[in-house]
């Protein structure tokens, strides 16, 4: 089911269009990626999606219905910019943020102690913003973000200072959260990230959607151009042109990328024939792999 539509959006600013005819569906109980470099209008399509911006054309749809005054109270929104007050107590941001969401003082205060338990910040209720490290800052900025009980989570660079340990919290975070239903939409340039946490994706650049759609089918349709192989025998099959495009050795390992239209089995042939083969990797695509590809065109 669709939890979010969004139809040939456009807006633009000093004859510079940011969002070019952009369409995408979120489905419900799902973590969409919104990925690109930066620049790639992002933000610009969170702050219409959001309504802060007004587009110069397209729609917006949430469950169906167009935006009301309600619309902004559906969403839990965690900016790329941190938006903290730095003299307020770790318990009096999330208290304040709680009830600016609708919720009861008592409602805020037990749905903050128990996020603060499960995201490993016990102890911090007392604890100044300002005194917080960076990373523990983008914790409690994050809890604002959905102490509040939204249905969809839009979630801007959230990984943003964070070392590899919070990190993997976070990611466990996100995926604790979608299986209680929530839609998270994800916007990062990190397709690592991306890869490993959503379902969907619209891929952007300069605006434009360049791929979107299900992560795994967008990959079954883009051939796998690089294999590994572990190789002993006559270099000619791994310089032959008609099979290989570029080769690179480590050690006993050869990376290869196919050239166009070559087949990993024939090139596989190729190399059993002219000497032994001990392992033989096709290596599936990366979203960075796909992106670099989708922008340099044919």
């Amino acid at each position: 089911m669709p939890s979010l539509n969004v139809r040939n959006l456009s807006y633009g600013f000093n004859d510079t269009t940011v969002v070019d005819d952009l369409s995408f569906v979120v489905s419900e109980g799902s973590v969409f990626g919104l990925l690109g470099p930066n620049g790639a209008g992002k933000t610009t399509t969170i702050r219409l999606v959001l309504d802060i911006y007004s587009p110069d054309g397209g729609v917006v749809e949430l469950e169906g219905a167009a935006k009301d005054d309600r619309w902004r109270s559906h969403f839990g929104y965690l900016p790329e910019e941190r938006g903290l007050y730095p003299r307020m107590s770790v318990l009096d941001s999330l208290l304040f943020f709680g009830m600016l969401g609708g919720l009861s003082k008592v409602d805020s205060r037990q749905r903050a102690r128990i996020w603060l338990d499960r995201l490993g910040a016990e102890g911090w209720e007392s604890k100044r913003i300002d005194s917080l490290s960076r990373g523990m800052q983008q914790k409690v900025q994050l809890l604002t973000t959905f102490i509040h009980d939204p249905p969809v989570l839009i979630l801007d660079e959230p990984f943003q200072g964070l070392d590899p340990v919070n990190a993997e919290l976070l990611r466990g975070t996100i995926n604790e959260l979608r299986d209680d239903g929530k839609t998270i939409i994800l916007s990062t340039h990190r397709m690592d990230q991306a890869e490993r946490l959503c379902d969907d994706i619209c891929l952007l650049n300069r605006g434009t959607a360049m791929l979107a759609g299900n992560i795994a089918e967008i990959k079954s349709k883009n051939t796998p151009n690089v294999v590994e192989v572990v190789y002993h025998g006559d270099r000619t099959a791994v310089y032959d042109p008609r099979l290989v495009k570029d080769a690179a050795q480590d050690g006993e390992t050869w990376r290869l990328a196919l050239a166009d239209d070559a087949d990993p089995q024939r090139l596989l042939q190729a190399l059993v024939r002219r000497g032994s083969v001990a392992r033989f990797q096709v290596i599936e695509p990366s979203l960075e792999d796909l992106f670099i590809d989708a922008v340099r065109g044919p």
